[in-house]
């Protein structure tokens, strides 16, 4: 009864949430040099609100992720939880990881052992958290309410396996002491990494209100140093020269590429520097080989040709096509390194390096320092 009161009170956190940012407001502070523009009611106090420092869920979840064997399990959960959204788990689980094929985020093996001491006590510590809850035989099945929270978890352990830190040197240095805007945080796994190297700011940005609700409640534990803020990336709510380096993992693809940069180049400081992370011709057609003909992959099949298509008109032409699927339109097209070199240009930005990568290359740009 306890642990199930305490999940209650935990989705009703994440709902208040995503009340709260349909009538988000917008104003002005200054926060660690950066006069920025954010949202009024995400301060690190109302972040703690939303699932409070001292509660129980807020200590819960900060331990599961703190800990790398149960961010790790977090991880296997969500694999899991996605194939089989109606499944249910106990100490006798499979180890190894259920993965989605047309992901390229890995999801581990079960880091406890099976039938162990260890296994029960991480599910239980994922009950008190309000991520799984427990049923009669000993089984544990997933809180409906929490599955965004628990799908975040792959994503940080992907981070770890990414290493930017240790595959760019220089990322510590434009973040240690620097203001930074991470734009389209997802689930915030970045804006903490940010956070944890130092950084003297840490802007979260994001525009879809689940993701935004989900990196509150990751945060909520320690909420100091990351400001959650929703909004577009082609229409920063930021000062012009506000922050001294953007990182952007994999939203250009999915968002009008000339605005996006020219975005990028008004905010950005005159010495700052702006990483990207793309999407390949190589991913979409990976996506393509590996739904094959199914007609249950009617939907990734349509977004894969049409990423090809997006890439093909942006490089060949610099026309960035707007799609229509099923009654909603979107953006959605690769880069390479001669479109990129010349779209920034137009912005502004200068193409300073360009990492090659079969699924997501890595482009480094400034405002033409020397």
């Amino acid at each position: 009864m306890r642990e199930a009161a305490r999940g209650a009170v935990f989705h009703l956190g994440l709902r208040t949430l995503r009340r709260q940012q349909r009538t988000v407001r917008i104003t002005s502070v200054d926060h660690g040099g950066c006069n920025a523009l954010i949202a009024a009611h995400q301060t690190e106090a109302n972040l703690a609100g939303i699932v409070p420092a001292s509660s129980p869920q807020a200590a819960g979840v900060a331990a599961l992720v703190a800990d790398p064997r149960l961010l790790t399990a977090g991880a296997w959960l969500a694999g899991y939880f996605r194939a089989h959204p109606d499944g249910a788990v106990g100490p006798g689980l499979d180890r190894r990881g259920v993965q989605d094929p047309l992901s390229d985020v890995p999801i581990p093996d079960w880091p406890l052992p099976p039938e162990s001491a260890e296994t029960a006590s991480a599910l239980r510590r994922f009950a008190v958290a309000g991520l799984l809850s427990a049923c009669p035989d000993g089984t544990y099945r997933l809180c409906r309410s929490a599955e965004p929270l628990l799908q975040a978890f792959p994503l940080y352990v992907h981070r770890t396996a990414e290493d930017f830190v240790g595959r760019f040197p220089r990322l510590r240095e434009c973040v240690e002491g620097h203001g930074v805007l991470e734009a389209g945080c997802g689930v915030g796994a970045y804006a903490a990494m940010f956070r944890d190297l130092g950084a003297a700011s840490v802007i979260a940005l994001e525009y879809a209100s689940d993701r935004l609700g989900t990196a509150a409640a990751l945060c909520a534990a320690e909420p100091r140093g990351v400001r959650l803020v929703r909004g577009s990336v082609e229409e920063l709510p930021l000062r012009d020269g506000s922050v001294d380096f953007i990182f952007s993992r994999v939203v250009l693809p999915y968002v009008h590429h000339g605005r996006t940069l020219a975005e990028f180049a008004r905010v950005l400081s005159q010495d700052g520097r702006v990483m990207l992370v793309l999407h390949a011709r190589g991913f979409y057609a990976w996506q393509l080989r590996r739904a094959g003909l199914s007609p249950r992959r009617a939907g990734e099949i349509a977004r894969a040709l049409l990423g090809l298509a997006g890439g093909a008109s942006q490089s060949l032409l610099g026309w960035e096509p707007r799609w229509r699927l099923r009654g909603r339109a979107f953006h959605l097209a690769y880069e390479t390194r001669g479109s990129l070199g010349r779209l920034a240009a137009r912005c502004g930005l200068r193409l300073d390096e360009w990492h090659d990568d079969r699924h997501k290359p890595v482009a480094w740009l400034s405002k033409g320092r020397d």
